[in-house]
């Protein structure tokens, strides 16, 4: 529990820290500012995507450097000091009990865990952050007639960014806590009545969040929970006015919901369709992720003819979308992988595969789903090895970081499994592992 509450405190903490160093730095060039702190351009930027959480000496040299009088120094110079409280907390919790007393109960160590982590980030964490954006917002002149700063709905935009991140590769629980943290900001001002193009703004931003926070949830398990954000994303992005974010927000949820069983795919192509309505025939990145998800399907429904037609289709639309359009060839890359090895096309999914593997670090869930998707080729011809080698990646991963994307991954390699291999030890072993999936 330290360990998660230590990794949700660095993760606010640099979304805290970019939002105030992005709104004193100002138009200042990044190279001006890394020139006179004496890193690189690289590193500056680093900083404003959320990236990188700088050091107190380099955030005393930003500081002078951006005139900010002290307080981007003291806002790091706190949070330092938050970090330092919390490992102090770890350090008393593995010291144990004194050695003359009673050896102590694992579920009071457990308790004595949760409340410390409680009372860390509920009197700490808390009430710093939301001071701190309290004040930040405050100092923004709101748009006319809202209760809303253009510099807010910026934020929060370039927040899901942060967030879409930290999604590929944290645990949910991270990504949640860090999602309420600017759902709890934006829910406020959705409920007030805001002028026509305000509201749509803010719908936009809310929507992007809402449907993070829906896949985040199924991550969990948590399908009601899903379920309900997944309506919620739909309303915000219908609100939004933008046929291509209603579409994008379908697509997304057609999508994630792939990964439980329990889902009747053929609902989940009609959503697709609906989808591809929305988003329109232009090339577009949406109408490209779309066609991806519908490829998905007909693959994991064994129309594998349609499914090809769907992917190829995807490959074309990615061919014409206009060069100015911000690229999302590594969604393209990932779904050829998947489509191609589950219809068993050998040499385009090995294809995919080594370029997606560009696009990916090596610590994000996909690519280890990568890693899958060529044992899930190899399951067919040799089951023994393919299965050992699921067993392998699924075991290089601690269990917390065993999400159910990942599971299901490992599911895939099982049902590739023929039959009359089912029973062999290495196989039965992948179905322990991965059978809540």
């Amino acid at each position: 529990m330290d360990d998660r509450l230590e990794h949700v405190v660095t993760m606010i903490s640099k979304r805290l820290y970019t939002r105030l160093f992005l709104h004193l730095a100002g138009d200042r060039p990044n190279k001006a500012i890394a020139r006179a702190t004496g890193c690189t351009e690289a590193y500056i930027s680093m900083i404003k995507s959320g990236e990188r959480l700088p050091s107190l000496d380099m955030s005393y040299a930003l500081d002078k450097t951006i005139n900010a009088e002290g307080c981007l120094f003291e806002v790091r110079r706190q949070i330092e000091s938050l970090r330092q409280e919390i490992s102090a907390h770890r350090r008393t919790l593995k010291a144990g009990p004194p050695a003359s007393g009673k050896e102590q109960d694992p579920v009071k160590r457990r308790d004595l865990l949760q409340d410390g982590a409680k009372v860390t980030a509920g009197a700490t964490v808390a009430p710093v952050l939301a001071a701190l954006t309290q004040a930040w917002q405050s100092s923004e002149p709101k748009l006319p007639g809202a209760s809303v700063s253009k510099a807010m709905i910026d934020d929060w935009g370039s927040a899901y960014d942060i967030h879409a991140l930290s999604y590929r590769i944290d645990l949910p629980e991270v990504v949640l806590a860090a999602l309420a943290d600017d759902w709890s900001e934006m829910s406020e001002h959705l409920e007030r009545w805001q002028p026509d193009g305000v509201r749509r703004d803010l719908s936009y931003v809310a929507a992007r969040h809402a449907y993070l926070i829906a896949g985040t949830w199924l991550q969990v398990g948590n399908r009601r929970q899903a379920n309900r954000w997944w309506l919620t994303a739909r309303e915000l992005a219908d609100r939004s006015g933008s046929d291509l974010l209603s579409g994008l927000t379908r697509e997304w949820e057609a999508n994630m919901r792939t990964t439980d069983k329990r889902e009747d795919l053929r609902e989940l192509l009609a959503l697709t369709e609906e989808a591809l309505r929305l988003v329109g025939g232009q090339p577009s990145v949406e109408r490209m992720q779309a066609l991806g998800t519908k490829a998905d399907l007909l693959a994991l429904m064994g129309r594998h003819d349609e499914a090809l037609a769907a992917i190829r289709q995807a490959e074309d639309v990615f061919e014409r979308i206009p060069a100015t359009a911000v690229s999302r060839e590594h969604l393209l890359r990932y779904e050829q992988s998947f489509v191609y090895s589950l219809i068993g096309d050998e040499k385009n999914a090995t294809k995919a595969q080594e370029a997606a593997r560009n696009f990916y670090r090596a610590d994000e869930y996909a690519t280890f789903q990568l890693r899958f998707h060529a044992v899930m080729l190899r399951a067919p011809s040799d089951p023994t090895e393919a299965a050992s080698q699921a067993v392998r990646i699924l075991n290089e991963l601690p269990p917390e970081r065993r999400v159910l994307r990942i599971r299901v991954a490992g599911r895939r390699v099982l049902d590739a499994i023929p039959a009359k291999a089912q029973n062999l030890p290495p196989v039965q072993e992948l179905r322990n592992l991965t059978s809540d999936a």
